[in-house]
């Protein structure tokens, strides 16, 4: 007879529909990561060769590297660890400071005068009320973010045995 490891001997717990869906999420974006910067790496090394000192190469091996951090988020939140659950907390607050930062950097040359606008750049074919319109939809869903992984319940998930 054999011993129970402790993924066995673990009572299986039912995590909320949120949380699970922002596991998906996680999960959906570290795949996303991965694909997109080995697609751009194998665009790469046929033209210039693995350069590990060339920018490009090191920001798309980078995104594939965070592209397996956030799996790890993802995995982490369905087995309710909680060194995972601080990882998804940290992501989140910098994702707001993030937009929050980018508003008022899109909202401030608004209340200069004309002649010290800076150019529009990446959005310029955009508005700058489309522009509020996209920062508040992730706001919002950074917040319902934050509030999902704070709360009692979920909470209580990740720091009490079932």
């Amino acid at each position: 007879m054999r011993p129970m490891s402790n993924t066995q001997n673990m009572q299986k717990r039912k995590i909320p529909l949120a949380l699970s869906v922002i596991s998906y999420l996680y999960f959906l974006i570290g795949i996303w990561n991965l694909a997109f910067g080995g697609f751009l790496i194998s665009l790469v090394i046929p033209t210039k060769g693995l350069d590990l000192t060339d920018f490009n190469t090191i920001y798309f091996a980078s995104l594939m590297m965070f592209g397996l951090l956030l799996i790890g988020v993802s995995r982490g939140l369905r087995r309710c660890s909680r060194g995972w659950r601080t990882c998804a907390l940290i992501f989140t607050w910098i994702g707001l400071l993030g937009i929050i930062s980018d508003g008022y950097k899109r909202l401030a040359p608004q209340l200069q005068p004309v002649s010290h606008k800076p150019i529009a750049g990446l959005f310029a074919g955009l508005s700058t009320q489309n522009i509020i319109l996209l920062l508040v939809c992730a706001l919002l869903f950074q917040l319902w973010q934050l509030r999902v992984l704070t709360r009692v319940d979920v909470h209580d998930l990740f720091y009490h045995k079932p």
